[in-house]
Parts: structure tokens; C-alpha cells; sequence
């Protein structure tokens, strides 16, 4: 009832005294103004207290980073001064003439070069900015550098002291333009203004298996430093950008190789390509190299070499061949002559003249020298399809073959008055190669060719390059290319194109009788008119062909002519020795002046005897020089085979070795035969034994209980010891391990005592060489031991050792 009570009271309380609470909190209007303006002025105070806070510590920071780059820059004086010092000091023991490492002056040149950059730079930058104090950083860094070069006294050589000129002319080169100018400047700050300096690129070079296409705002950054560009090597894809860059160049480069064997498709645009009234001009251009689309460039792009003078043309490979077939033919619509690899460089007049009918003078061919590489690569037809119709005078280096399909519409002009076809014959100085394992009719009508349409009368050409065989009995055949000739050059040869050909040859396959045929039935007497001019003066080789009929010998008047026709003949192949024209052999071995070697070799199926000197030599005199002897038998030989000296001799017989010793030095031989000349005799026979030689560890001498010793081939070189009285040599060969003790069953002794009674050696010159020569004399070059190559061990050496 008391709770109840006071809610009653305070309900009846509270409404009546809370409007009176109201009434006394609600001020009067002019005492609201006044607190309102008091509480505006406490917080206007409490920001500017704020504000002078950030700002004091703003000038306290300013303050502390002025003193940081007041320090920095007392620092960087301090550093500057004392550099001088030691510069001065450097720059006063130079002036005494105290020498100084060359390398140590070129690097602090350099810096301080880049250290007035850095400092100017520096100083004009915003203050306190991060580049000011990055500038700051990189001259405090070069003080440091220049000061431990100061205190050095040599310094090694490096890229950065390298002389000037060879940096330009040798070293640029070889890294290339593209490495110096994006990669090698921004490596080292040294070699930014080396890089922009068109004296360092008058000799650029982009070399790359990949595009190089350089941006129009690239080529317009580059342009300056080639400025000065007088030859250029371009060794990437051809690209627009390369091709803009070449022809930024064009008014100074006087050599340019722009050269691409990759077959990818990197096509200037067509649109890019098409002809122009105005001419790109190359007015100081004197020489090209160049090969793959690149030989295309001059037609693309209407570039006008007003100077070339040489021209260096890369044949195609096989694939590029049939993308040019595509490319040129089909893309752009070239006609067949236009096409001609290589031809729009050398004949620019044509070109001209079907963009403007007007008459140019200043237009005309000035190309007089074309290589064509690599050497001898080309056709002759093709070589001569590009130089046709042009003033070109020397053509190097092409082949001459018996596929030449020559397109003679330029190399003859007509004379309509006289009805007759004159040939051209411009060209002055030509070089070029018959490679051919044996020349025939059609390659001798292609030379012939060549020079009756295409070179000229008193020409310099050079065929020394040319190596083939010539088959002598093609001059016998009076029929086609070869009866032509012989019609055509008539009685006199004065320059004939046979006689050409004969001195060229490095070898001669020559007859030793006259065989039968359907076609021939005499030698003509065109030949006898040839004979006195034929000189085989390159020939080395001479191959005497066999002949399995026995027919007619030769003529006489050939036979007389033999030393005549081949005097720098020096080995004389026999074949097998066998069916061979006794008398042509015979005159051959005694007339040749420059003979020194006589060969024979049989073949895998040659079952025996085996022999040294074929009987073909038996009648040849003893008169003329020396002659080395070489016999090579292919069939397995494994050491029971019969030997004899001479073909269809008894072998010789080693129970009767006194007998041939006695017998042989009494008769010496024959006085006036052959064996006078035979100095050397070599033979080599392929091993028919199966097991390698065991060696006895008691005897130390290589034996094989199994193997029979070759005694017979022994003996056959004792009888050859005692009956060639000039014999200086005995060299045996194999194609497996042969030691000295194959030769006797006693071994190596037995070998050793037999000879010494001769004056004979026997030496291992190798695992497969035996040689039996002269006391005195010193081996041949051949296999040598692999102890030869060491140096003989002491007395003091070999005692250690034991």
C-alpha cells in the first residue's frame, strides 16, 4: 500500500514540476549567441594548435633533409676534391714523362667525363627528388671508381679501354650493330655515346636467323648514327625494315652483303613494293654481295647503284628455288627474263628503259666484274644467262658440264646485210672448272661453246681449278659434238677447243691397241693434223687401259709423240697388269720424262701367284729415272700362298736361299733392263688370318703357333734384295696387326740375321707396316710407334723404372 502510495505521489509530482526544469535550461536569445561563439573558438583553437604542429614537423623534416643533402653534397665535394688531387698529381708525373698504364688514363678519362654529366644533371634537377639523389649516387660511385684507378699502377686491358679505332673498325663488327645500339649502350653508360656516334658505324652489321624489322620511330633514331655508313652487312631475313634501313644509308654506303639462306616467308608487302617514277638511289655503291630475296631487292624497291661496278651472287638452294617459282612469278608477276637470278643488279638499262621510254643517259650498265660463289656452283649457262646483253667483261667462278642448255639470243648479233651471225664474245677475263670424273663429248661442246660465243679471242681465262679424266680415244671418233669440232676448227687448231681440253686434264685413260669398232675403222686424218698441237700438260696420272682382243698396235706417229705429249706424267697406272700392248707399255715407261711411280692392283677374286713386278715391264730399258713399284692385292692373303718377283716366275724357295744370294749378286741383274731403275718396291695384300698374335711372355716376340710364317713373301724380298741392283726399299703393308716375326718362322731375329748379310734393316713403322730398306737410310713417312713419339729413356731413368 506504501509502494502503491508513492507511484501516486511522484505520477502527481512529476507532470507539474518538469515544464518549470524546461523553462530554466532555455536561455535567452543573447545568451545563446554567446555560447555558441565560445564553442567555435575552442575548436578554431584546438586546429590551428594541430596545423602549427604538422607544420613544425614539416619544417623540422625539411630542415633535417636539407641538412642530409647539405651533407651529401659536402660529402660529394670532399670526394671531388680530392680526386682532383690525384688527377693533378697523375696529370704532373705525366708532364715529367713518368710513363702511365694506358688503360688506367683511357678509364679515368671516361668517368670523368661522365661525372660532369652526372653533376650538371644533378644540379638543375628538382631539389630533393628522387633523380637529384639517384644522380647524386651514381657521381659519388664514379668519384670512388676514379680515385681506385688513381691509386693503381696498371690496370689489365678490357672493353671499355680498348682503343677507339679498333673498337670501331673491328670489334663493332663483330657484335654487331643491333647488340650496340639495343643491348651493349644500355650495359654500360660508357658506351652510349660511342653508340650514337656515326663514326662508330661505318661498317654496320645485322646478323640473325630471324626477322630484324625495325619500326619507323626506331629507323628514325637510328638514322643519325649512320650518317657516316659505308658498308653494311645484312646477314637476316629481308624484312621492310631492314630494307628502309639500307636505303637510309643510300647516300653514303659504298659496299653492301645483304644475304639470307632461310626459306621462310618474310615477303615485303606487295603494296610496299610496287614501282616508282623516282628511283631509290645509291650513288656511291660500287660493290654487292648478295643472295637468297635480297637479289630481288633492286626490282622491289626501284634502286638505282648509279656507281656498281662489282657484283658477288649466291647461288639458290633447292628449296629456295621453288619459293622463288611462287614468290616472283606468281606474286608479283615478273616476266622470265626479269626473273634471272641475280640479273636485275647487273642490268639496270633494261629495267629503266621499260619505265621510261625517254632516252636516260645517266642510266646505263656499269656492273664489269660478277662472282658467282660458292666457287664453281654454277652452271656455265646460267652464269652467262645473267651477265647476257650486258657490259659485264669478267665472270668467276663457274662449272662446266655436260647438262649446259646456253641461251645464245644476246651473244649473237645479226648482220642483216651479210646474212651471218657474229658472235658477241664480250667477255674479257673468265674462271672457270671442269670437276667431272671423266670429260665427254657434250662437256668438251659446252666449253666449246663458251668460247666460241661468249669469251672473248685473247681473253685471260683461267680453267686451273679443273680436275677429270680424258678418254684419248675420243679424239678418234669423228662423229657428233667431237666430228663438229673437227669440221668446225679445221686443219690449223689454232685454238682449238680439243687442245684446250687435253692440257686441262689431270689424268689420261690411254689405249695400248687399237680396238675394233662399228664406227671408227681408222684413225682420221683430222687426228694426225691435231696430234702435233695436243700437250697434256696438266696430266699426273696416265691409265693404260687393258684390252681382251689382241688387235692392232698403235700408230707409230703416236707412239713417237708419247714423251711429247705427256710431260708431267708421274705415275703410270698398269690396271691389273695384264692384256696390255707390250709395245705401248714399253715406250710409255721409256719415254715419260716425269715418270717416278709404276701401280698395279687385282681385285677381291684374284686367287694367286702374287708377284712384284708385273711382266709387262720385262722389255723396258734400263735408261730414264727412278721408279717406285707399287703392287696392292685385295684378295685375303694368309701367308701359304707361292710369291715370285716377276709375274709368271717360279716362287721363291727358301731352302735355296744361299743359291739366290750367290746367283743374284753375281749376275746383278740385267745391265740394261728395268731392274737399274727400280729404287722402291711397295706391296700391300689384305690379311687373310683370323686370330690376333698372342705374345710369349718368356721371349717377348709375337707368335702364333697356328699361323704360318710368310717365308715365301720373305723369300721373294731377298731375291728382289739381290737382284735389283738399285733397290733402296721394300715396303709390305696389310690391313691387319703385321710384326716382323710373320716373316720368318725363326721371328724377328731370323729376319734381322737374313738381311744384315744384304746390308738391309728390317723396321716396324707401324702395326700394319713393315719397311726393309738400306743401313743408312732413314724411313719413309708412314705409321710411326706410339713410342716414337717419346723421348728415349736414360740409363739413370730405366734404373728408377726397375
Amino acid at each position: 500500500m506504501e509502494a502503491g502510495k508513492r507511484k501516486r505521489a511522484e505520477g502527481d509530482e512529476g507532470p507539474q514540476q518538469q515544464p518549470r526544469a524546461e523553462e530554466e535550461e532555455l536561455p535567452e536569445e543573447g545568451e545563446k549567441s554567446s555560447s555558441s561563439k565560445k564553442a567555435k573558438f575552442g575548436q578554431t583553437t584546438a586546429d590551428a594548435a594541430a596545423a602549427g604542429h604538422e607544420m613544425t614537423s614539416a619544417l623540422r623534416l625539411a630542415h633535417l633533409q636539407y641538412l642530409g643533402v647539405a651533407h651529401r653534397l659536402k660529402q660529394l665535394q670532399d670526394m671531388v676534391c680530392e680526386v682532383l688531387k690525384l688527377k693533378g698529381e697523375m696529370d704532373a708525373k705525366v708532364a715529367r714523362g713518368d710513363e702511365m698504364c694506358p688503360n688506367i688514363a683511357k678509364m679515368v678519362c671516361l668517368d670523368y667525363e661522365r661525372l660532369q654529366i652526372l653533376v650538371q644533371k644533378a644540379m638543375s634537377a628538382y631539389p630533393l627528388s628522387a633523380q637529384q639523389g639517384m644522380l647524386m649516387h651514381i657521381a659519388h660511385q664514379k668519384l670512388i671508381d676514379m680515385a681506385h684507378y688513381l691509386r693503381l699502377e696498371s690496370l689489365a686491358p678490357s672493353l671499355l679501354t680498348v682503343p677507339e679505332a679498333l673498337l670501331y673498325d673491328r670489334i663493332g663488327p663483330l657484335i654487331g650493330t643491333e647488340a650496340i645500339i639495343g643491348g651493349l649502350a644500355r650495359a654500360h653508360s660508357s658506351f652510349l655515346r660511342p653508340s650514337h656516334d656515326p663514326n662508330m658505324h661505318t661498317n654496320i652489321t645485322f646478323t640473325a636467323d630471324r626477322a630484324i624489322d625495325p619500326t619507323d620511330r626506331q629507323l628514325e633514331a637510328w638514322r643519325p648514327s649512320l650518317a657516316k655508313t659505308k658498308s653494311a652487312v645484312i646477314g637476316c631475313h629481308m624484312t621492310e625494315g631492314m630494307v628502309k634501313l639500307v636505303e637510309g644509308a643510300g647516300e653514303t654506303i659504298e659496299s653492301l652483303t645483304a644475304d639470307s639462306r632461310s626459306t621462310e616467308a618474310h615477303r615485303i608487302d606487295v603494296v610496299e613494293v610496287v614501282r616508282e617514277e623516282e628511283a631509290v638511289v645509291f650513288p656511291r655503291l660500287k660493290s654487292v654481295v648478295t643472295g637468297g630475296r635480297w637479289a630481288w631487292v633492286v626490282d622491289l624497291r626501284d634502286w638505282w647503284p648509279k656507281s656498281l661496278e662489282v657484283v658477288e651472287v649466291r647461288k639458290l638452294s633447292t628449296q629456295e628455288e621453288t619459293d622463288r617459282e611462287f614468290e616472283f612469278e606468281e606474286v608479283y608477276g615478273f616476266d622470265e627474263d626479269e626473273t634471272v637470278y641475280g640479273r636485275c643488279w647487273v642490268r639496270r638499262r633494261m629495267h629503266f628503259s621499260s619505265l621510261m621510254p625517254c632516252d636516260i643517259p645517266d642510266v646505263r650498265d656499269t656492273v664489269h666484274t660478277v662472282i658467282l660463289s660458292p666457287p664453281f656452283a654454277w652452271h656455265a649457262s646460267d652464269a652467262m644467262n645473267v651477265v647476257k646483253g650486258t657490259d659485264v667483261t669478267k665472270v668467276t667462278s663457274f662449272k662446266i658440264t655436260a647438262n649446259e642448255d646456253f641461251n645464245l639470243d644476246e651473244w649473237i648479233d645479226s648482220d642483216d646485210e651479210q646474212e651471218e651471225e657474229v658472235p658477241v664474245r664480250s667477255l674479257e677475263t673468265i674462271e672457270a672448272a671442269i670437276n667431272v670424273k671423266q670429260i665427254n663429248s657434250a662437256t668438251i661442246h659446252a666449253l666449246h661453246t663458251l668460247r666460241k660465243y661468249c669469251v672473248h679471242p685473247d681473253a685471260e681465262a683461267d680453267y686451273s681449278s679443273s680436275t677429270f679424266d680424258f678418254e684419248f680415244r675420243l679424239l678418234w671418233f669423228p662423229i657428233g659434238d667431237i666430228g663438229r669440232l673437227f669440221s668446225e676448227e679445221g686443219p690449223v687448231f689454232g685454238s682449238s677447243t680439243l687442245v684446250l681440253a687435253a692440257s686441262l686434264a689431270t689424268s689420261v685413260t690411254f689405249p695400248t691397241r687399237l680396238e675394233p669398232s662399228f664406227v671408227i675403222l681408222a684413225i682420221p686424218q683430222a687426228f694426225y693434223s691435231l696430234l702435233p698441237k695436243l700437250v697434256f700438260s696438266s696430266a699426273r696420272t696416265l691409265n693404260l687401259s687393258s684390252s681382251f682382243l689382241m688387235d692392232r698396235p698403235l700408230p707409230q706417229p703416236l707412239l713417237f709423240h708419247l714423251g711429247r705429249l705427256f710431260p708431267s706424267v708421274r705415275c703410270v697406272d698398269l690396271g691389273k697388269g695384264q692384256q696390255l700392248g707390250e709395245e705401248a707399255v714399253v715406250k710409255v715407261i721409256d719415254d715419260l720424262p716425269s715418270l717416278r711411280m709404276v701401280r698395279f692392283a687385282r681385285r677381291l677374286s684374284y686367287r694367286g701367284p702374287y708377284f712384284f713386278l708385273p711382266s709387262c715391264l720385262r722389255k723396258c730399258t734400263g735408261d730414264g729415272p727412278a721408279l717406285h713399284v707399287k703392287g696392292s692385292f685385295r684378295s685375303r692373303v694368309d701367308g701359304s700362298e707361292s710369291w715370285s718377283l716377276w709375274d709368271g716366275e717360279e716362287e721363291g724357295d727358301e731352302s735355296s736361299e744361299d743359291d739366290i744370294d750367290s746367283a743374284g749378286e753375281a749376275d746383278g741383274g740385267r745391265k740394261d733392263g728395268i731392274e737399274r731403275r727400280i729404287r722402291r718396291i711397295t706391296v700391300y695384300f689384305s690379311a687373310g688370318y683370323a686370330s690376333q698374335p698372342e705374345k710369349d711372355a718368356e721371349e717377348e716376340e709375337w707368335i702364333d703357333r697356328e699361323r704360318p710364317a710368310f717365308e715365301g713373301l720373305f723369300a721373294t724380298c731377298i731375291k728382289a734384295i739381290t737382284t735389283l741392283p738399285k733397290l733402296e726399299r721394300i715396303t709390305l703393308s696389310t690391313d691387319d696387326v703385321c710384326p716382323l716375326d710373320f716373316l720368318h718362322q725363326g721371328g724377328r731375329h731370323a729376319v734381322e740375321s737374313r738381311l744384315s748379310r744384304h746390308g738391309f734393316v728390317a723396321v716396324q713403322t707401324g702395326t700394319c707396316r713393315v719397311e726393309l730398306h738400306r743401313e743408312g737410310l732413314p724411313v719413309t713417312e708412314g705409321q710411326r710407334l706410339i713410342t716414337d713419339y717419346f723421348p728415349p729413356l736414360s740409363v739413370a731413368e730405366k734404373e728408377m723404372d726397375e
